[in-house]
């Protein structure tokens, strides 16, 4: 099966010296509404973007089921630290989310409801249930765990997933244009051909549809490349032309023009925004028709 190469980009440490330039408080900013939309319109002004991208937690989730993360400073944002749960039944019986974590989650919905009134297109860096699974067990145990207990694996994604598509609905609710949802690890380097196809079928494919239908034609679900490949060569999903004229557009105002029209994405990584598309080259990623 084919891998999607990641574009190297710079933009954490592109964010990093807006927060030291302006002067704002961490970690605080990563989790304060007034703070976070603050940084957001900077970030936005700055990088010259369609899209207000948020949160600047991208590890939200993993810390609202509970995982260990590190708050921020000013060099890098929050991000994940040793894995809490030994096997899948540690994270079923756990009390998850956690009211931290649903704080936090709140406070992002807030913001994206003032994004929203100021007339700020938001595009939310997402999670799957496999990268979000990936930060609250260390990868030895995931993948141990995986290979010996694929019931429990497939119960604990299943929570993973209901919790997405709640959270994520409230944001769409808030009038979120955009969800990109990144689940790089289910990638053929790290899970090989054969589980790679069995991810797509029974992970990733059934977590889709069930956001989408949450999601309605509120929000368009922006899927990273690599998922689009693995559904793709798994036979679970194909691309369809969107029609739209995209004469010397980026990549993001195409996305933007797609909002209402497309219900998923996935050809382009969201950290490549920037490049130059024609109209043949975009496309929704369509599974309503592929068994």
């Amino acid at each position: 099966m084919r891998t999607f190469e990641c574009p190297v980009s710079d933009r954490e440490s592109f964010i990093q010296k807006l927060i030291v330039r302006e002067g704002l408080p961490v970690p605080d900013v990563y989790g304060q509404p007034d703070l976070m939309f603050t940084l957001a319109k900077v970030v936005k002004a700055e990088a010259r973007e369609v899209f207000v991208f948020l949160p600047f937690d991208h590890v939200t989730e993993v810390a609202a089921l509970g995982g260990r993360i590190h708050a921020g400073d000013e060099l890098s944002g929050p991000r994940g630290k040793a894995g809490i749960y030994s096997s899948f039944g540690d994270l079923l019986q756990a009390e998850v989310p956690t009211k931290l974590g649903i704080k936090r989650m709140d406070n992002i919905v807030e913001l994206c409801e003032r994004c929203t009134r100021e007339g700020l297109p938001v595009f939310i860096e997402g999670s799957g249930p496999v990268n979000v699974l990936s930060g609250l067990m260390e990868w030895r145990n995931f993948v141990r765990c995986a290979r010996k207990d694929t019931r429990g694996l497939l119960r604990a994604v299943s929570c993973i997933s209901d919790f997405l598509v709640e959270y994520y609905t409230n944001l769409s609710h808030a009038g979120v244009a955009v969800i990109g949802i990144d689940d790089s690890v289910g990638d053929a380097d790290f899970l090989g051909e054969h589980r790679l196809k069995l991810y797509a079928r029974h992970i990733l494919k059934p977590f889709l549809k069930s956001l989408g239908q949450a999601l309605g034609e509120r929000t368009l679900i922006h899927l990273c490349p690599k998922g689009t490949v693995a559904l793709i060569d798994a036979g679970c999903a194909r691309l369809v032309p969107v029609g739209i004229d995209t004469t010397q557009q980026t990549y993001e105002q195409v996305v933007r023009d797609c909002v209402g029209r497309v219900a998923c994405m996935g050809q382009y990584c969201y950290k490549d925004m920037k490049r130059i598309v024609s109209a043949g080259d975009v496309c929704a990623v369509s599974w309503d028709d592929v068994e």
